[in-house]
């Protein structure tokens, strides 16, 4: 699909900036949960092609999420175990992770770890990768057991009901804490399951009546602009901006999704398929992996060197080390993508794929 690959790069870099400059903002978990849109637009409506193909008795269900299990294991796990045998040998023996806590990361459920022992680490930025593989083993297996005619009404029920059962559990810190809350699926699923509803919607032909034009477009993302900048405690310390504010950042992210898939060819895609864009958009994945766990081993010395930048001015300091987190990240991220991510891309197994793209 023309653009995802731009936005997945704008988010990427996002994500970058926020765990460099502006750690207190929202701007990280934006982009994040417009990665969990983008990947469930594109995954879900591969689960639901396969689904047909399943009830043409074109392939066996269990062979069909056999299938699907391998071909996200091979697009997803290889790398990302690559600089896990990099990243926790070094944690664990200079003491900044418990070695108890490896099996967790190594089992992709190190965002059940955060939210019990409360420990963020240096790693723990992954938590993100968890909740993403907790969807697809989940989806997968409820999705091709269920026909394809109720797809679409299930994924617009769990968007909702996802959404505001962790609103809900946001209101209760005598049960559960929000940094507990935001660690659970439950945002991540609703996110992932808003974009399944919004490509299934698309390939039935729905109209939105001009609620994914360019003007809905432009509102849509001038309010991420104005909001994800915003330190969370702000917005969380009011009950109304509290529930506001995850609902109107689950329909912005529509919105935008919206608007870049009936609009192929506008001046907006054209832009995210710029080819600097569509780079780091390929190494996406990769760059997310890597800039962690370097933004965090390094920063000490970035600012213990402090280079004869941080005294003139705080803002040049960090956006330096910013421009230097990202470019040693793209550098590691590149050699992963070709050495790592794309021959691992070459060996998955055929499916029946949805005719939007291929994930």
């Amino acid at each position: 699909m023309a653009g995802f690959d731009g936005l997945r790069a704008i988010a990427s870099i996002a994500v970058v900036f926020c765990h460099t400059v502006a750690g207190r903002t929202q701007i990280g978990g934006y982009a994040v949960n417009l990665f969990f849109a983008l990947s469930g637009f594109l995954i879900l409506s591969i689960l639901f092609d396969t689904r047909r193909a399943i009830e043409r008795r074109e392939i066996a269900a269990g062979t069909a999420l056999g299938n699907f299990w391998t071909r996200r294991f091979a697009r997803i796990c290889p790398v990302y175990y690559v600089v896990l045998a990099f990243a926790l040998p070094w944690l664990v023996l200079t003491g900044q992770m418990p070695l108890e806590h490896a099996p967790a990361y190594i089992a992709y459920v190190q965002n059940y770890l955060i939210l019990w022992t409360g420990d963020w680490g240096a790693f723990g930025y992954t938590w993100t990768l968890a909740v993403e593989q907790q969807f697809y083993v989940l989806s997968a297996a409820l999705l091709l057991l269920t026909p394809s005619a109720r797809h679409r009404p299930l994924l617009g029920a769990a968007a909702v009901v996802l959404l505001v059962l962790a609103l809900a559990l946001g209101q209760m810190p005598w049960l559960i804490s929000a940094f507990s809350v935001d660690r659970l699926p439950l945002v991540g699923f609703s996110m992932a399951s808003a974009g399944g509803w919004l490509a299934l919607s698309w390939r039935e032909g729905r109209s939105f009546k001009g609620l994914l034009g360019f003007p809905a477009f432009l509102v849509s993302v001038a309010i991420c602009a104005v909001l994800a900048p915003m330190p969370a405690q702000w917005l969380s310390g009011n009950p109304v901006t509290l529930f506001a504010q995850p609902i109107v950042q689950l329909i912005a992210v529509c919105v935008i999704l919206g608007h870049i898939v009936t609009h192929q060819s506008s001046a907006v895609v054209r832009f995210l398929d710029h080819r600097i864009l569509k780079f780091y958009g390929a190494i996406s994945y990769s760059l997310y992996l890597c800039h962690g766990i370097l933004a965090d081993q390094l920063k000490p010395y970035w600012f213990e060197a402090n280079l004869g930048i941080g005294v003139l001015n705080f803002a040049v300091e960090r956006l330096s080390y910013f421009a230097f987190i990202l470019g040693i990240s793209t550098v590691i991220a590149t050699l992963l993508w070709t050495y790592v991510e794309r021959v691992f891309h070459r060996s998955r197994p055929a499916v029946p794929a949805a005719p939007l793209a291929m994930a």
